[in-house]
């Protein structure tokens, strides 16, 4: 569980081959953007290949919920 975060339950910058199963992402305030998930390269170079997110809950962040 990832509850009560202060600007992102989670974040993905660059990754390839990644899976993130039942997890809970709540709760996140304090600091924008306040996002349950945030999937955001930062420079062109930063890739984001074969994500897998399943099984998890996402809710009650001040944020988006997905982003």
């Amino acid at each position: 569980m990832m509850s009560n975060n202060y600007r992102q339950g989670f974040s993905i910058t660059s990754v390839k081959d990644a899976t993130i199963l039942n997890f809970e992402f709540s709760e996140t305030s304090g600091t924008l953007p306040e996002d349950g998930i945030d999937i955001e390269p930062d420079i062109p170079e930063e890739r984001i290949e074969n994500v897998l997110i399943k099984g998890c809950r996402i809710f009650n962040n001040f944020g988006m919920q997905f982003n």
